[in-house]
């Protein structure tokens, strides 16, 4: 599983609160370590931590989706040495059923919790700590001028960044980011937590976690911030394909079932406030059995994909394409003016399969068939369930006339 490949601790427990999956790295954790993968499957999360109200309550909320998500600060005692983490959870959710569970990962936040102690003291202390920091260490004016940079920013970015201000290689959208928390922690005397992206010396975008802190001045004004931003572009590269995963279909890439409902969501709330129709289109391949039984399994798939390459060829721009289930596929088409658009897709897209599919081992490749069925919105249902009910009929009647038309004994697919 990709979660593997993080680096940081992460767990996942499902709806029951039970352990479903951790990778190795939290199995090495300091409070984790000399037990197997085995030992926590299946276990209740928080046995782990009892006592710990504070991250009961969280955890209950997250699950409860009573928080989008929740935040828990602690440290663990290693030999003589002390270590901070921030362990972050996430609920998964399912639109069609909820909550499946929570995604929890750990950050080593040591480096950050000493810098801010020894920050209370005096600056030159905390100057010889990150200096053998990993991570990227600034400290500017209330304005965002730079008034030091640790020289683990030069190695990292390829900058000196000490004639600029912070924003200078930000991405223009991080920009407006950055200022905004800037206004908030003079107000608020808080630290915040972003996500932002710096162009290096090669003119690559990379993706940083940056912890900004105020410093105080002795009358208790901001006066400085203190930002400690590490490289989190793996992370953020994971969990995209993590999310890829989750709303597309491993085979096509079109959009998943799961997706495409959400999609169907968004376009019923647009067409109610825009006054506008939209069509939802069902359509499957015809003897699509035929030619797994007489072609193979790899031939099925390879027809997938490319009865999936022709829908996206045909579609209008704005419009959604999606994987519905084995054979059957969709195409969501909004703000439509008539049926005449309908047909005129309908019309294209079967055009479009008269040119011979290509098959390994087969010259000439094979003709595919389609069936399709549709239903409009507001005319055939103002709900998901009633377009999808009124698509569905279509399509049944659809392939019912195109057997008929054939004869019994005809194929859909033919050798050319």
């Amino acid at each position: 599983m990709i979660i593997e490949s993080l680096s940081e601790p992460a767990v996942f427990i499902n709806k029951q609160g039970a352990i479903h999956f951790v990778n190795q790295s939290w199995i090495n954790f300091p409070i984790h370590s000399g037990e197997k993968l085995d030992a926590y499957l299946g276990i209740r999360y928080l046995n782990l931590y009892d006592g710990d109200d504070d991250l009961k309550q969280g955890i209950a909320r997250v699950m409860s989706a009573g928080l989008p998500s929740y935040k828990h600060e602690f440290a663990v005692q290693i030999n003589e040495d002390k270590q901070y983490f921030l362990m972050k959870a996430t609920p998964i959710e399912d639109h069609g059923t909820g909550i499946l569970g929570v995604f929890m990962i750990y950050f080593n936040i040591t480096n950050q919790k000493k810098l801010e102690q020894t920050l209370r003291k005096k600056e030159e202390q905390y100057r010889l700590i990150e200096e053998h920091s990993q991570d990227m260490i600034k400290i500017t004016d209330i304005h965002g001028k730079l008034e030091y940079v640790s020289p683990s920013h030069q190695h990292q970015t390829g900058h000196c960044n000490d004639e600029f201000d912070i924003f200078h290689y930000l991405h223009e959208d991080d920009v407006i980011k950055l200022k905004e928390t800037y206004r908030e922690m003079i107000q608020t005397k808080d630290s915040y937590v972003l996500e932002i992206r710096n162009k290096i010396r090669n003119g690559q975008w990379v993706w940083y976690e940056a912890a900004c802190s105020p410093i105080l001045s002795d009358e208790g004004e901001v006066h400085q911030i203190l930002i400690v931003s590490r490289d989190i572009t793996v992370r953020k590269q994971t969990m995209q394909e993590l999310e890829f995963m989750a709303y597309h279909d491993y085979l096509t890439g079109l959009y998943n079932r799961r997706k495409i409902k959400l999609i169907l969501d968004e376009t019923l709330e647009e067409a109610v406030r825009q006054n506008e129709d939209f069509a939802l289109l069902i359509m499957d391949i015809d003897q699509f059995k035929t030619i797994n039984d007489t072609y193979g399994h790899d031939v099925g798939d390879m027809v997938l994909k490319e009865f999936s390459n022709r829908l996206l060829n045909c579609k209008r721009e704005g419009d959604f394409v999606g994987r519905l289930s084995g054979d059957e596929f969709t195409v969501i088409m909004k703000n439509i003016h008539g049926k005449q658009e309908i047909t005129a897709f309908i019309h294209l897209f079967l055009q479009s399969l008269g040119d011979p599919f290509p098959v390994p081992d087969l010259n000439d490749g094979i003709i595919v068939n389609s069936s399709i069925g549709y239903s409009i919105y507001s005319e055939h249902g103002t709900n998901m369930m009633k377009l999808f009910k009124h698509a569905d009929i279509a399509l049944y009647k659809a392939k019912k006339k195109s057997k008929k038309g054939r004869g019994k004994s005809a194929l859909l697919i033919r050798q050319i």
